[in-house]
């Protein structure tokens, strides 16, 4: 039979490659760690929490008389944390005849999943950012969307060389609605539905066209492919993520410290009776939500 030094053995095992996984994993895939480079990571141990983002932005000028006071209108909005988890049931014969080897992968996984699970909330935020039915910013538009303040960054332009050149161009000219100041806007990364991957690099890796010139595209932007699924394609776009400006178009919210391994393993406990199972899981809280969307360009492709 199985006994309680039996289940406190496996559980410890268990949580053991859990951290060990999670300190092992010194980095992320390439593509998801260029991702990541666009959302902004924010510790808040408060369940919810207020944004104040502004339609002017306080530039410098010429001091000549008395200060202009600027008049900035704060503009916000709240995001709540969210709970997340990952369950695995692990039948208590397997812990009695010592069968565990084929649960440890997906212990593993379950631990890469808790680092990834950032990454899997901005793609749910940029299949929806061009509607906005449950992602919106402190303007309450869509994160893509021409009825932004400061300029129209939305486009069904499908992705070519001419149109790369106009979706630059139309970062630029984005402009501080208040005092028309510019933005100074420069794209840095070039965001694309992982279709797209062929197109992108048929632009940007070769280095001489067929007329002997330049590419101009030629390592121009760091390539950011999103696996946004089927209905979205055609995506693509543009992010400025200018090295040390901590702005950035979209925001992780997490509560610090809460990432946990937990077991339901007692021999009394209601699954292990019923159903000869004990439970365990990891667990986190944490929201996606829009940022600054002056720091983004997005098209349908269509």
């Amino acid at each position: 039979m199985l006994n309680s030094t039996q289940m406190r053995g496996a559980s410890q095992s268990f949580r053991l490659l859990w951290i060990r996984t999670l300190s092992y994993m010194t980095g992320l895939p390439p593509q998801i760690a260029a991702a990541l480079e666009a959302v902004m990571k924010i510790p808040e141990p408060d369940f919810t929490a207020l944004y104040r983002w502004f339609d002017g932005l306080p530039i410098m000028r010429h001091w000549i008389g008395d200060r202009k006071v600027q008049q900035l209108r704060a503009k916000g909005f709240q995001v709540s944390h969210e709970p997340w988890e990952s369950t695995l049931g692990v039948l208590r014969e397997d812990i009695m005849f010592d069968k565990l080897g084929g649960y440890r992968p997906a212990i593993q996984k379950m631990a890469q999943e808790l680092l990834l699970l950032p990454y899997r909330r901005m793609l749910a935020l940029m299949q929806d950012s061009f509607t906005g039915s449950s992602y919106t910013c402190f303007d309450s538009y869509p994160l893509f969307s021409s009825s932004h303040a400061f300029g129209d960054n939305s486009s069904a332009l499908n992705l070519s060389d001419t149109n790369l050149d106009t979706a630059c161009d139309t970062m630029r000219q984005f402009a501080d609605p208040v005092n028309s100041d510019p933005l100074l806007i420069e794209p840095t990364h070039i965001w694309f539905h992982t279709d797209l991957t062929s197109d992108v690099e048929n632009l940007m890796d070769i280095q001489l066209v067929s007329t002997g010139g330049t590419n101009k595209w030629y390592n121009r932007f760091k390539k950011v492919p999103l696996a946004l699924g089927t209905g979205y394609e055609k995506y693509w776009g543009l992010f400025s993520l200018q090295e040390g400006d901590p702005l950035k178009p979209i925001v992780w919210q997490y509560v610090p410290g809460a990432d946990q391994f937990t077991a339901l393993d007692s021999a009394d406990s209601e699954q292990n009776f019923m159903r000869r199972q004990l439970l365990y899981g990891t667990e986190a809280w944490g929201a996606v939500a829009c940022g600054l969307p002056f720091y983004a360009w997005g098209s349908t492709g269509t």
